[in-house]
C-alpha cells in the first residue's frame, strides 16, 4: 500500500528514488513491485516500467483511489496540503447546483472526487497538455492558472476541466448505461415489492445518491473495509425479529434482487443507500419487529420479584413485553407456559421448551445468553444464504 501510494503521488518516480525512498534492495522492490501489478491487475489497470505511471481506465482508476482514501484516512488534513484544499474550494464553487450540495458529506465526497481527478491527472501525458476548450458549465470558475501549477505541479489544462465537468455532470444530471438502467429498475421493483411486503402503498422516488452511484460505478466500491456489507447483516440482526412469512418473502426479494445486480459490491452498496436515505421505509423495517411475549414465574418474596422484573424490562424492553405471574395461583406451570414465547422462572421442576431457567440475580453470562435468544429470528438465520458466492452466469 505504501508504494501504490507513493507512486500516485510522484508520477513518473523512478526505481532508484523508490528503493532509497524505502531503503529497500532492488530485489526486494522487484517482489513488491510484482506483488503490487498483480494487485492492480484484478481490477483491471496497471503500472508501466520506471519511470513509474498507472495505466488504465481513468474514471476506475479515480474510483480505485477514491475508495483506497476513504480506507485509509480519516479526515482530508492526513493527505490533502491546506493550499490545495483552498484551490479546490474555488473549483467546488462550480459544483454548487447540484443536488444536496449543502449537505457535508456530499461536498466531502465531490472535494476528494476532485483530488484525486487532478493528482491522477498528472499520470496521463495527454490529460495534462491537451488544449481543447471546454465548458465547464453555466458557473464561472476563477481559477489562478499560475497558482494551480505552483500547487498541483501541473497546468490547469482543458482536459482536466473536462475530467471536472464530467465529474459535476455526474452529480449533477446522471446518466446511466443500458447496463445500469436495468439495476436501476431492479431497485424500483425491490422497493416497490418491500413497500408491500411491510404493509404500504407509497409513491417513492429514488434518491439522488442512489443515481449518482449507479451513474460513477466502476465496479469498485471497497478494496479492504466492506463496512456496507457488513451494515446491511448488522442492521438485520438487529432489526430482524419478523414473522415466518415476512422472514421467507423479505429473503425472497433480495436473493432475486442480489441476482439481478450479479455484483456483490454493488448489491450491499444500494441497499445501504435505500436504507439510509429511504427513512420512511427504513421505520417500515423497524416497527414492523415481532414482539415476544416473556412470562415471569418467581417464588421470590414481592420486593426480589420486583427488582426482577424492573431489571429485565430495563434491558429488554424494547422487544419484549412482560407479564408477571402469580406462583400461588399457579396450578399448571407447563400449560401456562405455552400462551407466551419465553418463560422465566426459577423453578427447576417446570422445565418446558421455552422455559428458561434463572438464578437469585442474572449474571453477566446469563444477560447475554438471554439478549442471544431473544434476538434469534428466523430472518437472521435466514440471511446466512447471502454469504454464499453469486451463481455462475
Amino acid at each position: 500500500m505504501q508504494l501504490l501510494y507513493f507512486i500516485f503521488l510522484h508520477p513518473f518516480t523512478t526505481t532508484s528514488e523508490i528503493v532509497q525512498t524505502f531503503n529497500l534492495s532492488k530485489t526486494k522492490f522487484q517482489n513488491i513491485k510484482k506483488q503490487l501489478v498483480t494487485g492492480l491487475g484484478y481490477y483491471g489497470f496497471s503500472i508501466t516500467d520506471s519511470p513509474f505511471c498507472f495505466t488504465g481506465n481513468f474514471n476506475k482508476l479515480c474510483q480505485f483511489f477514491e475508495v483506497f482514501l476513504s480506507e485509509k484516512f480519516y479526515s482530508f488534513n492526513e493527505y490533502m496540503l491546506p493550499k490545495e484544499q483552498e484551490l479546490i474550494e474555488q473549483i467546488l464553487q462550480g459544483f454548487a447546483d447540484i443536488p444536496n450540495f449543502s449537505v457535508l458529506q456530499q461536498q466531502q465526497k465531490l472535494k476528494k472526487c476532485v483530488w484525486v481527478i487532478i493528482k491522477l491527472s498528472a499520470h496521463f501525458p495527454k490529460i495534462k497538455n491537451t488544449k481543447k476548450i471546454v465548458m465547464f458549465n453555466k458557473h464561472s470558475i476563477v481559477i489562478d492558472h499560475s497558482q494551480f501549477k505552483e500547487v498541483f505541479q501541473l497546468p490547469y489544462s482543458d482536459e482536466i476541466q473536462k475530467k471536472l465537468t464530467e465529474c459535476y455532470l455526474a452529480f449533477k444530471n446522471p446518466i446511466l448505461p443500458s447496463k445500469m438502467k436495468q439495476k436501476k429498475e431492479a431497485l424500483i421493483t425491490l422497493i416497490t415489492h418491500l413497500y408491500e411486503l411491510f404493509g404500504q402503498s407509497k409513491k417513492f422516488t429514488i434518491p439522488p445518491m442512489i443515481h449518482t452511484k449507479l451513474a460513477r460505478y466502476e465496479g469498485i466500491s471497497y478494496l479492504i473495509n466492506h463496512e456496507k456489507k457488513r451494515f446491511i447483516f448488522e442492521f438485520f440482526k438487529h432489526n430482524g425479529n419478523f414473522s415466518l412469512h415476512i422472514s421467507q418473502s423479505l429473503l425472497n426479494e433480495l436473493i432475486t434482487f442480489r441476482n439481478a445486480i450479479n455484483d456483490d459490491s454493488l448489491f450491499y452498496e444500494l441497499l445501504y443507500l435505500l436504507l439510509i436515505h429511504d427513512t420512511y421505509l427504513t421505520n417500515l423495517i423497524i416497527n414492523k419487529q415481532q414482539v415476544k411475549k416473556v412470562g415471569l414465574l418467581f417464588t421470590y418474596s414481592k420486593a426480589h420479584n420486583s427488582l426482577l422484573v424492573s431489571l429485565l424490562k430495563n434491558l429488554f424492553q424494547e422487544s419484549l413485553t412482560f407479564e408477571v405471574l402469580d406462583f400461588s395461583d399457579c396450578t399448571s406451570p407447563h400449560q401456562l407456559f405455552l400462551s407466551f414465547d419465553y418463560c422465566i422462572t426459577n423453578m427447576s421442576a417446570y422445565r418446558s421448551t421455552n422455559s428458561i431457567l434463572l438464578d437469585a440475580y442474572p449474571s453477566e453470562c446469563e444477560i447475554h445468553d438471554l439478549n442471544q435468544l431473544f434476538q434469534h429470528s428466523p430472518f437472521k438465520s435466514m440471511l446466512e444464504v447471502l454469504k454464499k458466492p453469486l451463481p455462475k452466469i
